[in-house]
């Protein structure tokens, strides 16, 4: 979730179709957003501290739990995360804080990097506590579950927005209305993301379009009509 580096540049960007809403990017959106649209949301999603499935639930429900020293240890105080900076970054900064977790580090890389070390520690039957957002492939390739959150420092269900530059709606009102009405189902884009780490960004997105054309196509059509009926 590169997104908190784009928010600046919008003299040369037109649209960001991934603007976590309302917690993870809450600040880089309240800084500029009278210079932004809000096209509206194009899919639902979470982030939060998750752990793989074979992690017992009797010993590690909540963020709470890792307090408890014996997980501390499994855990070796170490939180995989990706991007230092970034808004989910931050908020585990507070999480840390506000759940007083000691002993705990952010261990930060690259998204990749974070992920290899998940699967390094899968493969030895270590334990792992990663900084998780969905939707997301990892979802898809492991057995993974968030922790309850009770102080709701992530927050809940996140919206995942388009967002433009003030004035893109009316130089491109027919691209605006597409996004404004265009979704995809969680579930499709978890295994899309899989998909196309095993083939090609390109070869799965056509072949979605291509099953899913009827829809996508009257997507255009209402924004087309939608603006016609707008002209004098």
């Amino acid at each position: 979730m590169a997104t908190s580096g784009i928010f600046a540049a919008w003299k040369v960007i037109d649209l960001i179709p991934m603007v976590w809403l309302p917690s993870t990017h809450k600040a880089f959106y309240d800084k500029y957003k009278d210079r932004l649209e809000d096209l509206g949301v194009l899919y639902e999603g979470r982030i939060g501290m998750a752990v793989p499935s074979s992690v017992p639930l009797s010993e590690v429900a909540s963020v709470e739990d890792l307090n408890k020293p014996e997980v501390r240890a499994r855990l070796e105080g170490k939180i995989l995360t990706s991007e230092v900076g970034n808004g989910q970054y931050k908020l585990t900064v507070k999480a840390i804080d506000e759940y007083k977790l000691e002993g705990y580090k952010l261990v930060a890389s690259s998204e990749t990097g974070m992920l290899n070390e998940l699967d390094r520690n899968l493969k030895r039957d270590k334990w792992s506590l990663v900084n998780a957002w969905s939707p997301h492939w990892m979802f898809s390739k492991w057995p993974l579950r968030y922790l309850d959150d009770p102080k709701q420092i992530f927050g809940g269900a996140e919206q995942i927005h388009a967002v433009a530059r003030k004035g893109f709606s009316e130089q491109y009102p027919e691209v605006a209305y597409f996004f404004a009405h265009y979704s995809v189902p969680k579930a499709d884009l978890d295994a899309l993301m899989m998909e196309a780490r095993q083939s090609s960004s390109d070869k799965v997105v056509a072949a979605y379009y291509a099953a899913n054309k009827p829809r996508f196509d009257a997507m255009f059509q209402q924004g087309a009509e939608a603006v016609s009926s707008r002209q004098p």
